[in-house]
């Protein structure tokens, strides 16, 4: 055996012998790099090669080390196919289109998901079609086809719980949980990820039960967002818990690109708490990681959260800068829910500045994106802001055409607090118009949803306006 070998060898060894030490493999990369050089460029032979993919494949998975170990599987592809290894290749299809997912390439990561597919349908192998199936489910919730994208994990679920696979299926629990979170379906969101971190305890994956916590912390925040005041604090103290737990976990096992994403969601919550310094700093760690190992999706969501932070404090022209720029790598990166959410952030920060024209353009970009993606909740709500903005220029024909939209998609998806707001400015817009006796039937029916919905402070408002309407027109009215 030449010095070569057993230089190789030797590195080999040393990753299969240590698959979880990701700080003493990190010490030594530069060696493995230059075995697998050697094995690669010289040596050539194909089980060799396959061998140092599969073992250093967790490393690089885990130290976020993606553009690498695309090179590593595509040599590793090439020496399974030359050698007929049919499940090795369906494999590292699979692998190469996580690792292009999160790249946020997702024409890419489908075509690799597609061919494992197909592959793992030959060999009747039902585990790991679950696996593609759950790929092909990531890839088209990214592109938000959330409808074809639960059909995928609905596929995977029955095939993982057939062959009575649990992390399988816990991954998958938890990807469904992450699509209905996507259709603010918040308490259907929370079961499915609860689902999931039972599986994942029992099975004592650290790396999987800190993404579950995370993602509970980030819904129920959410959920904060939807219940009274009285019940607020309760889901954020969830959502604290829940998220720094998360943080040290994906610290203690080295999970970077997991960390930023942990760190974003606590900036986001002390944002929400009205922690703002704090909130500043965690987005800007985020920010710096996602950088630094190449996320470009996850980069622009920390510019836009840092955009949405300079807002709260004020900063608008700050605020601004940090949106466009992330406006362009979501652009880039084909990113349509992305996109048209924050344009209706940008189109918000033009209301706020009372720049009725470029907040009406900003507004009318998303409203194209959601209708082609077809979230008709998104719809509504940018809908109601259009129609705001058109009674804020006086124009009360448009603003009522728009909010009266916006009502009907509200009252067909359930959504009474929509309702009610939507309501509440076509009130407005008949009070503003003369027409006080459609106003006065808008503003109770829009105060009797506002209370239905628990939001107390959004009845507050209708009940004042309605008390505004009966002095302006001489009535009397109890309160």
């Amino acid at each position: 055996m030449s010095a070569w070998e057993r230089y190789a060898y030797y590195y080999l060894s040393l990753i299969q012998s240590n698959p979880g030490d990701w700080q003493r493999l990190e010490g030594e990369l530069e060696q493995i790099r230059r075995a697998w050089t050697w094995v690669n460029d010289i040596n050539g032979d194909a089980g060799l090669i396959l061998a140092y993919v599969w073992a250093v494949r967790p490393f690089l998975e885990q130290r976020a080390l993606w553009r690498e170990a695309i090179a590593w599987y595509q040599r590793g592809l090439a020496a399974a196919q030359n050698q007929g290894q049919t499940h090795d290749v369906g494999a590292l299809w699979n692998n190469l289109g996580a690792a292009w997912y999160t790249l946020s390439e997702w024409s890419r990561a489908r075509e690799c998901y597609e061919q494992a597919l197909t592959i793992f349908r030959q060999l009747d192998d039902r585990p790991c079609q679950a696996r593609a199936l759950n790929g092909l489910g990531l890839v088209s919730q990214a592109e938000g086809k959330i409808t074809g994208a639960l059909h995928y994990y609905e596929q995977a679920l029955q095939l993982f719980r057939v062959e009575g696979d649990s992390s399988g299926e816990a991954t998958v629990l938890q990807n469904m949980g992450r699509a209905y979170a996507d259709l603010e379906q918040w308490d259907d969101a929370i079961s499915f990820y609860e689902q999931a971190l039972a599986l994942y305890r029992t099975q004592d994956d650290q790396v999987a039960i800190a993404s579950t916590l995370n993602n509970l912390a980030i819904t129920c925040r959410n959920k904060a967002d939807v219940v009274s005041s009285a019940e607020r604090d309760a889901w954020y103290s969830k959502a604290l818990t829940y998220g720094s737990r998360a943080l040290e976990l994906f610290v203690q096992t080295g999970h970077r690109f997991h960390e930023a994403v942990a760190l974003g969601n606590l900036g986001e919550l002390a944002q929400c708490l009205g922690q703002l310094d704090k909130a500043r700093l965690y987005s800007e760690q985020a920010l710096e990681i996602f950088r630094e190992i190449g996320a470009p999706l996850q980069e622009a969501i920390s510019l836009a959260n840092l955009g949405s932070l300079y807002s709260a404090i004020g900063d608008f022209e700050r605020a601004l800068d940090y949106n466009e720029r992330a406006l362009t790598l979501f652009e880039g990166l084909g990113s349509k829910v992305e996109q048209a959410t924050l344009l209706d952030n940008i189109a918000a920060i033009h209301q706020t500045r009372y720049a009725f024209d470029e907040a009406l353009t900003y507004r009318k970009k998303a409203l194209s994106l959601w209708r082609m993606l077809n979230n008709k909740n998104a719809e509504a709500h940018t809908l109601a802001a259009i129609g705001e903005i058109h009674l804020h220029q006086r124009e009360f024909h448009l603003a009522r055409e728009n909010l009266e939209q916006a009502r009907q998609l509200f009252q067909s998806l359930a959504n009474r607090k929509g309702e009610a707001i939507a309501l509440n400015n076509l009130a407005l817009a008949c009070q503003f118009e003369g027409d006080i006796v459609r106003s006065r039937v808008l503003y109770a029916e829009a105060l009797r949803l506002a209370i239905q919905a628990g939001d107390q402070e959004l009845a507050n408002t209708v009940s004042h306006n309605l008390a505004r309407l009966a002095r302006e027109t001489g009535e009397e009215r109890d309160h």
